[in-house]
Order: C-alpha cells, then structure tokens, then sequence
C-alpha cells in the first residue's frame, strides 16, 4: 500500500481532533464574552442555546435556577393546547372574565372595567403571549386546572426544572407583601401604598422571592421545552404550529433577545418576563441563508429591582453574540 494511502486515515483523526479543538474553543470564546457582559453589568446571567440541526451548545450557569417571571406563560399555553388537541378543552368556548380575575399589567382590566366579558381559549392565550396580559393568564390557568395541573404535564414529558405553582395574582401579591384576599388584585394593588419603600426593601422582597422555590426554573429546563415545542415532539403538529405563531407575534421585549439583532435578523419567536430584578427572555431564532434555528433562553437575577434597562441590554448582547455564533460556525 502506498505510504500516502497508509497516512489518510491518521491525517483525517488529526483533522478531526484539531476541528474539535477549534470548535471547543469557539464555544470558551462565547462564553467568556457572555461572562464580560454579565460581569460589566453586575448581573447573574443563566443562557442556555441549542442549534436545532446540528445540536451544538452554549451554557452558561445553565442549570442555574432563577424566577421564571411571566416565561412560565409558555408552559401555560403548551398544556392548554395539549388539552385542546386531546379533546378535552374546546379552543372556542367562551370563558368568563370574573371581576375577580383582574390583575394590574393587562389590557383587560384597563379597558374593560365592567362585568360582562367573556374570551374564548384561543383568545386568552394570545393575549397572554402577545401583550403577557396578566388577567388572561390567570384565567386561562383556572380553566386548565391551576399550576400544579401544568407542573405535572411538564414532569411527564421528563422536564423536572420548570414548576408553574402560583397565578400571576399571587405571584405578584407574595412579592410585593400583599396578602392575599377575595377582593381582585388589581384593586387590592391600586389601594395599596408602596411609596414608604425603600430600595432596600425592595431588595428584601426580592430576595425572599429568590428563596421561594416555586414558580422557578433552568435555563436548560426552558430551553429543552422550546425545542421540543419547535420540533413537535409534546404536541400535535397543528397546535406546535399554533403556538409558534402566537409566540412569533410577542410584543413585548424588543429591546431584549432582538436589541442587538441586525434589523433584517426577523422571525423571532419568544415570550418575555419580569419581576424585581429579573429580566427574562426565552424564544427561537430562524438564522438566515438556511444556517438553522436557535433556541436560547437567557435568565437574569439583579441585586438592584430598579434598573430594567441594564437586564435587557445583558439579554440583547447575550443574544447577538449567541446569533453570530451559530450564525458563522461552521459544521467541520
């Protein structure tokens, strides 16, 4: 055999090991400049990004477990939809708003102050997914049957770091202080007086939040439910569809996964949250000229609860830098 036939198969582990090399520290580059744009900004960053097609990674404190704020929206959505495509919740039935339903951070309490309102299903979840409209959430999650109902649904398709336990109400009247009460919480939160708080109050409400278990999640938990919502692998194709254009028409964020994007760098498809200091973005990115998609989710914790703006512009460079990764690495 000639020597130059009896070197290929060497030569090609070699190419191999040095492209895997290469590829290693691509992934160490990224996330040293997650690490930097966290750091500059004093901010806990949780990022966890998965190509789709080719199952390349990037984690950073991605088993980290952070508030999922209004993120946990989407695991709402995928089991009321689970539900639907089951025949067991109907997508038209008209659902009643109640006055006691009404929570601050919606539409619906702010334009309709009056008894008489009722949404069908497919309704309440767009306006919880497009606008995070907090009263159609709470109502959507009372007709699924509550947060431990979705919680169970998440834990039998093998994701154990998402728990959905309380209504947005609650959520939002055990972080602010507020106890709870029969009288709907966006009255109860308009007679409230929050004037006499200091920042450090705040910072103590925010870090009884972190310590609370419930309501909270992983970035890789986040994630992992994202793409297999993209690949139809927990729902039906024609609810995985439905879900992915509602979430492609989310208004809120744009400064968030998108801020940094190039401006033709559109479909993004995600849902946002926020609470105290944490500024959450979790959604998929379609790479342009075929390069794939990327699912990222990207979870922050701040000691500050007044600063939203930092939050986001972490979240916008993280996603930019994820972007440009995946959108120039090669498949070597």
């Amino acid at each position: 055999m000639p020597r130059c036939l009896r070197m290929a198969p060497v030569l090609i582990l070699l190419c191999a090991g040095s492209c895997l090399q290469q590829a290693r520290a691509d992934v160490e580059a990224v996330v040293a400049e997650i690490d930097r744009h966290a750091t500059a900004s004093n901010v806990v960053v949780g990022v966890s990004a998965l190509h789709l097609e080719s199952g390349r990674r990037i984690r950073v404190n991605a088993d980290g477990r952070f508030p999922l704020a209004s993120t946990y929206k989407v695991p709402m959505a995928a089991y009321a939809l689970h539900l639907i495509g089951t025949g067991q919740l109907a997508p038209d039935a008209m659902i009643e708003v109640r006055q006691e339903d009404k929570v601050i951070s919606s539409s619906i309490t702010r334009l309709f102050p009056h008894p008489g309102i009722q949404l069908s299903l497919q309704n309440l979840m767009e306006a919880m997914l497009i606008q995070s409209d907090n009263t159609a959430t709470d109502v959507l999650l009372r007709t699924v049957g509550g947060g431990e109902a979705v919680t169970r649904w998440l834990r039998e398709q093998g994701i154990d770091d998402l728990r959905v336990d309380r209504s947005t109400a609650d959520l939002i009247r055990d972080y602010m202080g507020m106890p709870r009460s029969a009288q709907s919480m966006a009255e109860q939160y308009e007679a409230a007086s929050f004037e006499a708080l200091t920042e450090a109050d705040w910072i103590g409400l925010y870090d009884a939040l972190l310590a609370d278990p419930r309501d909270q999640g992983t970035p890789d938990a986040m994630t992992t439910l994202l793409a297999g919502l993209w690949q139809d692998a927990w729902l039906d194709a024609e609810y995985g569809e439905a879900l992915r254009a509602i979430m492609g028409r989310c208004l809120t964020g744009s400064a968030r996964l998108s801020g940094l994007m190039p401006r033709q760098q559109l479909p993004l498809a995600h849902k946002t949250g926020s609470l105290g200091g944490t500024i959450n973005d979790a959604g998929v990115i379609t790479l342009p000229d075929d390069r794939g998609t990327v699912v990222v989710t990207v979870f922050t914790r701040s000691p500050s609860t007044l600063n939203a703006e930092t939050g986001e512009r972490v979240i916008a460079e993280v996603g930019r830098t994820v972007y440009d990764y995946f959108l120039f690495a090669t498949d070597d």
